[in-house]
């Protein structure tokens, strides 16, 4: 038998109406073995009508929650399998990003080094970098006079043989082989420690390192 859902008005049959009759017992109805008197008959028949009203309220709701719930329960158990596979999935593509991101990077250093290699720059021969790096020292030697002749101030940066020699083992090896480069920096124990900090500890990493 259809029912209305509980909360739903339906006049007298509706469940809000009826749930109170729960609490509505006669006397002697717990001792069966015991008639009832002839003016609760009629009671008795009242109550029972609305109980087995209200029952089949009940078994109504009670049919449309589990219908609701099997078909929670069915989405819920669809919805598990569906994060299960995406999981599967995203362990499975995050482990191959993580080998594809690590071929990517060995390929470009790869790509990256032979470029270097194959540079114009590697064909310069040491003669023309000693001389590079002689003209770049004494144009700054150059600058450095003017400021004093004019009284500017002198900025205190590192010497031009000083960069070159911290590019590349090729270019200190070049720097340091130049006499006249780097000669007049060994003077005092100072400049010498200048020399060798700038040279051995502040060396910059380089693609044209070899």
């Amino acid at each position: 038998m259809a029912g209305k859902a509980p909360g739903n008005s339906s006049g007298d049959n509706g469940y809000a109406t009826l749930a109170p009759t729960l609490k509505m017992q006669h006397p002697d109805v717990r001792e069966l073995n015991k008639a009832p008197f002839k003016e609760e008959v009629e009671a008795l028949r009242v109550t029972l009508s609305r109980e087995e009203r209200l029952i089949d309220i009940l078994g109504a709701e009670i049919a449309r929650v589990r219908l609701e719930h099997d078909i929670a329960t069915h989405a819920l158990a669809q919805a598990q399998a569906t994060l299960d596979a995406a999981l599967v999935v995203y362990q499975t593509s995050e482990a191959m990003l993580e080998g594809l991101s690590t071929q990517h990077n060995r390929l470009l250093t790869s790509i990256t080094e032979k470029k270097a290699a194959l540079h114009p720059i590697r064909r310069v021969p040491a003669e023309l970098w000693k001389d590079v790096f002689t003209f770049w020292a004494d144009d700054e030697e150059h600058e450095r006079i003017q400021r004093l002749d004019s009284q500017l101030p002198v900025e205190d940066r590192t010497p031009a043989s000083l960069v070159a020699a911290s590019v590349s083992h090729f270019w200190r090896k070049t720097a340091l082989s130049t006499p006249t480069l780097v000669s007049p920096f060994f003077h005092d124990d100072v400049s010498l420690k200048r020399v060798l900090v700038a040279i051995y500890i502040n060396t910059k990493p380089s693609i044209y390192r070899n």
